[in-house]
């Protein structure tokens, strides 16, 4: 039942699912492979039941760097690569990034404490946030096995965000200026004519 740095008990990937006899999933957590390297993993777990009683858990350890290289992957195909991918677990924690890759593992607060607010509202599934410089959208990604939520979230400079807005909007507005223009020209032709 101890817990680590971050609250979360360190046998949680057994205790979950003995205590409420469901799947569970974990919250990202460093797992070291071998003596000096480890990797980011999470654990999708299932307790074991046997005449309605707890006989313990199977499961599967994902290592999170094949996200992490998708979510990179990601970034760059997003608006030529200046959109920031991150994928949330159900807690806030980094799980992948393209751009806080020093803080996965990490709560978002760490990489981002003047928006953590906003943000961690988003990753609620609150609306969208825009502080006039930055656009930024969440979007909810359901584990239906654990029953729980993570979520993706995407940044991208506002003027980014809206390059395409700006040029329909230039181009909308020269063809109204021409239509305009030609509308007058023929006003005055048939003032002239008549």
């Amino acid at each position: 039942d101890s817990k680590n740095a971050l609250g979360i008990r360190e046998a949680e990937w057994y205790l979950c699912s003995r205590d409420t006899r469901k799947p569970c999933i974990m919250e990202p957590y460093e797992y070291e492979i071998e003596e000096g390297y480890s990797e980011l993993m999470t654990s999708l777990v299932v307790p074991i039941l046997r005449d309605n009683e707890f006989a313990g858990v199977t499961g599967v350890d994902i290592n999170l760097s094949t996200l992490q290289k998708t979510i990179q992957s990601v970034s760059r195909e997003l608006y030529d690569g200046e959109s920031r991918v991150t994928l949330l677990s159900s807690n806030g924690l980094i799980a992948a990034s393209s751009h806080y890759g020093d803080h996965l593992g990490r709560p978002l607060v760490e990489a981002l404490p003047g928006q953590a607010g906003e943000y961690t509202s988003l990753h609620r599934g609150e609306g969208t946030f825009d502080d006039g410089e930055t656009l930024a959208v969440s979007y909810p990604i359901g584990i239906s096995l654990a029953d729980t939520e993570w979520s993706l979230l995407i940044e991208l400079p506002r003027a980014t965000a809206l390059a395409d807005v700006a040029e329909i909007t230039g181009l909308l507005s020269s063809r109204v200026n021409a239509t305009a223009g030609r509308q007058t020209m023929v006003g005055v032709l048939v003032s002239v004519l008549a």
